[in-house]
């Protein structure tokens, strides 16, 4: 059965959605179209370039200081951070998803077409990126939104530099730049940012019932949101809460609609930080694993059917 699919960003914690991956593939599934946000983007680009699992792992169980780039030295970057926005020029990462991409024919989004007639035309990718446009303070999907807000056809966009971009954490990697039509230049980042999870973005919107499930995967245990708090203490933690409150709020709605609920693996990963770049291999094979079983048991309880009988006007 084909399905299409939308990974939640989650720093180092991205290798448990290759285990989601996995399951998804040995349960018959089949990748239509599929958007991530930031480590989503990444296993995402590798998804809808059909790599096969064991590679898609290979490539999200690293070591991850091996990324930052330190040529210029701790100081040297310093220097430069005014320059590109960024800490580190992230070419190590940016590398990485390219060399892995062209290892199976994937250079621009003209590689990732995606023939479906009923899908207007800017939408007909196998692949869509979520970033942030900080200059414009709004979520981008890349390559939706080449066409409406800036001036680059999506055969011309490296599937690579979307990818990255959407992994270039505020302050830590340098941004991509695009310019709109006018010639105003943007700063794309972070996709992070706006902590974007839009599992209804395949969604039809024509009244008609959806032709293939659309699955989200998400990087945390579900839990009651009215459980959960963020303590204040003092500044620092101060400013954790009010960072961690504008990211997540837009998806805890999102996880608040009980149709979003029916069609999402959630993953714990509580225990893992997501910057945590000393994060061992013992826990990345843990983290896998656990996106696999997650997966699993989801799907053990989706019936398709009856999500047709109880959303048959959504998605």
């Amino acid at each position: 059965m084909k399905c299409d699919l939308v990974l939640e960003g989650g720093g180092v914690k991205g290798i448990a959605l290759v285990g989601a991956i996995a399951a998804l593939r040995d349960r018959g599934y089949e990748f239509g179209r599929i958007a991530g946000t930031s480590a989503g983007a990444i296993v995402a680009a590798m998804a809808a370039a059909d790599i096969p699992t064991e590679r898609m792992r290979e490539v999200m169980t690293l070591d991850y200081t091996s990324l930052l780039d330190r040529e210029a030295g701790y100081i040297g970057n310093l220097l430069r951070f005014p320059s590109r926005k960024g800490l580190f020029s992230g070419r190590r990462l940016h590398a990485l998803i390219r060399d892995t991409l062209a290892e199976y024919g994937v250079h621009t989004f003209a590689d990732l077409v995606y023939d479906d007639s009923v899908l207007r035309d800017s939408h007909r990718y196998r692949l869509c990126v979520l970033a942030s446009d900080v200059t414009s303070g709004r979520i981008v999907r890349l390559p939706w939104d080449l066409d409406e807000y800036y001036d680059l056809e999506p055969e011309h966009l490296p599937v690579a530099t979307a990818v990255f971009a959407s992994c270039a954490a505020f302050l830590g990697f340098q941004p991509l730049r695009l310019r709109t039509s006018n010639g105003v230049e943007h700063y794309i980042a972070d996709g992070g940012l706006l902590s974007v999870f839009p599992v209804g973005m395949f969604d039809r919107i024509d009244g008609e019932a959806p032709r293939q499930p659309t699955f989200g995967v998400r990087l945390n245990a579900h839990t009651d949101p009215a459980a959960e708090v963020n303590p204040v203490r003092g500044l620092f933690s101060y400013t954790k809460a009010i960072v961690l409150t504008s990211t997540t709020f837009y998806d805890q709605m999102h996880v608040d609609d009980d149709f979003i609920n029916a069609r999402t693996t959630f993953i714990d990963t509580s225990d893992v930080g997501l910057f945590n770049v000393w994060v061992s291999r013992e826990k990345q094979d843990e983290l896998y694993e656990r996106g696999y079983a997650a997966t699993l048991r989801f799907l053990d309880s989706f019936n398709w059917d009856e999500h047709l009988r109880g959303y048959r006007t959504v998605g």
